[in-house]
């Protein structure tokens, strides 16, 4: 089967072909040397390492000498955690669009000061003067008042 080759220099057991790092524990007897490098145009998981008298010498892996950071396990867990909230917040938004089609009308009460008031408000309220529209009203109201003492 025919792939593709080019050169390259072999690092420490690594080989950087198209920004992929591949690894093979046998290219570290090939340190800083030039190898023929065969790839496969459909699959970058692997290459074919030779030398370039056409001598096979391995097949490196992409980034095979790499593990991830955190186990996989734990990824795993983060990525769910990571879901559930962000489902939970995409539900408290439905809620409050579903919220603001059919809002709770509420009848707001006046506040009360009358407990701020010292003293009986039925005197408060008896020495008060009533509002009237007319001037000739005010002056009956006047005649009536003066009438009852």
């Amino acid at each position: 089967m025919f792939r593709p080759q080019v050169k390259r220099t072999a690092q420490r057991g690594w080989l950087s072909i198209f920004n992929n790092q591949y690894f093979a524990e046998e290219l570290g007897q090939l340190n800083g040397k030039e190898v023929l490098v065969a790839f496969d145009i459909h699959d970058a998981s692997s290459v074919t390492v030779r030398r370039l008298d056409g001598s096979f010498v391995c097949t490196a892996i992409v980034n095979g000498n790499t593990r991830a950071a955190f186990p996989v396990d734990y990824i795993e867990k983060v990525r769910k955690d990571r879901h559930s909230r962000r489902m939970a917040l995409v539900n408290r938004k439905a809620e409050e669009i579903d919220a603001e089609l059919h809002p709770v009308r509420t009848i707001e009460q006046s506040p009360d000061f009358g407990a701020l008031l010292q003293g009986d408000i039925g005197q408060i309220n008896d020495d008060r003067e009533p509002l009237f529209l007319f001037e000739s009203e005010r002056e009956d109201y006047l005649r009536q008042k003066n009438k009852a003492v």
